[in-house]
């Protein structure tokens, strides 16, 4: 008899125990849903459907939709580029959206005038203006005076950081933001020098490109990837950047790279 008490007591214990397991785990689905990242998903990379999960978070649910995304919303983030590196299992935040937007704002780098477009010589450029070159991986040569200073070596530092060199201690928004998206000319009407170059009758309202110089500098647009297919002799451009080019101007010093800068010779 004493057996069989001790096996109902048992018994009940089990069932009370299987009922306590029923509850938790019920109220554990009944936690509100939110995105997380399903896989490893690099900076940059686009963040593809399967590559996000559901995850049930604990507390307010109106508080947690201040901050994290909810499940429903998934489709905000889908076929997006990372603005962060997420590994397996990170949640995704509203703030991640909202960098990305911010990101879509532009800034610009310049104006510069274009004396080089690939193999053509800076030499004798004012029988150049005008002429169109094929700019697929090439490198063009920039004039820049001493007023331009500031611009000048913000760009170089743009390129630095597209090569992957950062030299401030950038955070890891500075390094989104250092990158040059596109190139756009700002000379839509510039005219081809005629035979006997810009001293003759009908030349281009341009002057000589090299005219207050006191530099040149050179820009591998490889990585650019919205590069014009063509740029013309003696126009001037503008180099695209996400907004925020003002906190880098604000910094105190700007690495020099004596490396990519020559003095012009005299026209």
């Amino acid at each position: 008899m004493k057996t069989i008490v001790q096996l109902l007591i048992a018994a009940c214990f089990g069932v009370i125990a299987v009922v306590l397991n029923f509850m938790w785990m019920s109220r554990e689905s009944n936690y509100p849903l939110y995105v997380a990242a399903d896989t490893r998903i690099a900076y940059g990379e686009t963040i593809l459907p399967d590559k996000l999960k559901s995850v049930p978070v604990k507390g307010d649910e109106t508080a947690n939709n201040q901050s994290l995304v909810p499940w429903k919303n998934r489709h905000l983030f889908e076929n997006r580029l990372a603005t962060r590196e997420f590994q397996p299992g990170d949640l995704f935040f509203q703030r991640d959206l909202v960098e990305e937007t911010q990101a879509t704002q532009w800034d610009y780098l310049g104006p510069f005038r274009l004396v080089g477009v690939g193999g053509s010589p800076a030499a004798g450029v004012e029988q150049l203006i005008g002429q169109e070159y094929a700019t697929t991986g090439s490198v063009l040569t920039l004039a820049v005076s001493a007023e331009n200073r500031a611009e000048t070596e913000l760009l170089l530092r743009y390129l630095a950081a597209m090569r992957g060199e950062y030299l401030h201690g950038e955070s890891e928004q500075e390094k989104r933001l250092l990158r040059i998206m596109a190139i756009q000319s700002t000379d839509l009407q510039l005219a081809p020098s005629p035979p006997g170059g810009i001293g003759a009758t009908g030349a281009s309202p341009i002057k000589s490109p090299l005219e207050g110089a006191d530099r040149l500098i050179y820009v591998d647009i490889d990585g650019v990837p919205n590069a014009p297919p063509f740029l013309r002799i003696g126009e001037t451009i503008l180099f695209v950047t996400p907004y925020g080019k003002q906190k880098f101007l604000a910094s105190p010093e700007v690495p020099r790279e004596p490396a990519v800068v020559t003095t012009p010779a005299a026209p």
